[in-house]
């Protein structure tokens, strides 16, 4: 081995997923040969790395599941330096010198066919990352993937009726934001820390007619425990507890892929379900009423026009499902 420990910047964010064209691995070579000169009056260089994960320490003692997957991948490692202004500086021995700091800014782009690309690194210089790809690859701009809201709302659904996402398993939801057209709860609501689905605010929120734009709790993907949170701008953030709080950097970088290929894979899978599978059925509100008020809460506000939404996009009627309402 090369003594080589892998690390990683930041925490696991991966703040954008795109959708390229299959020219993509095509570049690969040119994009990781890619290094701009460096002028003499040097401000400003990126670059493009390959990273070979086998080449780190700890490869050997991976899971079997994670060795595979690591040589499925096409990692590169995009850099970004750029100087500042010249301004004196304190060396180590004391002494005075002219320099120009230099600030680095790091991505991985990671993918495993050009159909979902992620990009893991800051907002800003994802941005980069991605204007850059484009830039060299001369090819047309792809399309980011985001997240539906109703995908959002299907998922709480299944975990308020116990039932899997596909073959992720839920256990718990613990986070959502989302926003609406103005109530008592204001325009946006957000709720962090408690079980959704005992969640008053929620269950009002949704039956006023909120979308929700965000959503975060723990799954169970392929045997790992891991605590994330989506937003519908396709931002996925990997929180640093369950099976990722104990493991080393490698195990929680390839975790991390792995959870965010699933999640991209259910999700598209999601978009592709006929309708009647793809959105809750209107009386979901039904029982979110009923079970608010066994807690003790009377919601009054009238559900029908969310229903209804429903119904419309199942292609239902709704009168089917209200019974007695």
């Amino acid at each position: 081995m090369s003594g080589k420990s892998f690390s990683y910047d930041g925490h696991l964010i991966f703040n954008r997923i795109a959708r390229f064209p299959s020219e993509l691995n095509s570049v690969l070579e040119r994009l990781a040969s890619h290094d701009e000169d460096e002028e003499s009056n040097y401000s400003m260089r990126t670059s493009f790395e390959e990273l070979e994960l086998s080449k780190y320490d700890g490869f050997p003692e991976l899971d079997p599941s994670f060795r595979i997957l690591s040589e499925e991948l096409n990692l590169l490692r995009f850099t970004k330096e750029s100087a500042g202004s010249i301004s004196t500086v304190l060396t180590e021995d004391g002494s005075r010198v002219k320099a120009r700091p230099i600030h680095q800014s790091v991505v991985d782009v990671i993918w495993k066919t050009p159909e979902r690309v992620f990009f893991f690194g800051g907002r800003s210089e994802t941005d980069n990352a991605f204007k850059e790809i484009i830039k060299q690859s001369n090819i047309d701009r792809p399309k980011q993937i985001s997240f539906n809201p109703f995908f959002f709302l299907w998922v709480f659904y299944k975990y308020f009726e116990d039932d899997k996402i596909g073959d992720i398993d839920i256990l718990s939801l613990k986070e959502a934001k989302f926003d609406g057209d103005g109530s008592e709860f204001g325009r946006q609501l957000s709720v962090n820390g408690s079980d959704l689905e005992k969640d008053m605010s929620v269950i009002a929120g949704l039956l006023t007619g909120k979308k929700l734009n965000q959503l975060g709790g723990v799954f169970s993907i392929e045997g790992h425990y891991v605590d994330l949170t989506l937003h519908s701008n396709g931002r996925i953030h990997i929180k640093a507890a369950e099976d990722i709080q104990r493991s080393n950097s490698l195990v929680r970088y390839l975790t991390a892929i792995n959870t965010i290929e699933s999640i991209t894979k259910l999700y598209e899978s999601w978009t592709h379900r006929p309708d009647e599978r793809r959105y809750p059925p209107p009386d979901f509100y039904l029982n979110l009423r009923e079970y608010a008020k066994s807690e003790g809460v009377d919601i009054q506000y009238n559900i029908r026009p969310p229903m209804e939404e429903l119904a419309q996009k199942r292609g239902n009627e709704l009168d089917s499902f209200l019974e007695d309402d």
